[in-house]
């Protein structure tokens, strides 16, 4: 109801006031009751214990809290689609995947390899992946990314792709990327930096 509800989202404007003063209620009332629990667990006089209170959508709220000890955040650290849509989260994107180019239809239109990497939770349109790179193309709409080809129309006329030319994607959630790809590439400056593995390059499956 906190980190899980976007609050200035573009599609949902009539909406949006609305989840924040929900949002404003629902943070007064789990403060309340992580402190009383928190003071709970002191009269335990447990060592070594910890309270998280995580959610990149719930993280500058959270922080202000006297009972938590500790605060994480997930698809938050690579900022997603997702978090685009929070008034209160202010990062910057910081991650994409590229879909190769493997046929060309007809004019006015190509075909990605794969590409329906959904984000969990409702299902729903901001669950879905966006085309960040290049600019001019947009999802067929009675398709839109799929899990063997993603087609995509070409809306700029002077947007040239070729095969094997590569389109950037933003993904809704970062998580369930790890999850088909085995490294990241951390690039800077236009120079790829690190290769850090994700879980599956550890080949680690949590299900």
């Amino acid at each position: 109801q906190i980190a899980g509800l976007t609050d200035s989202d573009p599609n949902k404007f009539l909406l949006n006031p609305i989840i924040r003063i929900i949002k404003c209620y629902s943070v007064k009332d789990i403060c309340k009751k992580r402190l009383e629990l928190k003071k709970y667990m002191d009269k335990l006089e447990l060592d070594n214990w910890f309270f998280n209170g995580g959610g990149t959508g719930s993280i500058l709220s959270t922080c202000k809290e006297d009972s938590i000890t500790e605060v994480t955040i997930g698809s938050g650290i690579l900022h997603s689609t997702l978090f685009d849509k929070y008034d209160s989260i202010t990062s910057n994107p910081a991650f994409c995947y590229g879909l190769r180019v493997t046929r060309i239809p007809e004019h006015g239109y190509v075909t990605c390899q794969s590409g329906g990497f959904i984000a969990s939770g409702s299902i729903g349109p901001d669950k879905a992946p966006s085309v960040f790179l290049p600019k001019g193309l947009s999802t067929v709409s009675d398709e839109g990314f799929g899990e063997v080809q993603t087609p995509l129309k070409i809306d700029d006329k002077s947007l040239r792709l070729g095969l094997g030319d590569i389109v950037l994607v933003r993904p809704a959630k970062s998580g369930e990327i790890a999850e088909h790809f085995s490294e990241y590439l951390l690039v800077e400056d236009g120079v790829i930096v690190g290769r850090p593995k994700t879980y599956r390059g550890f080949n680690m499956v949590f299900y």
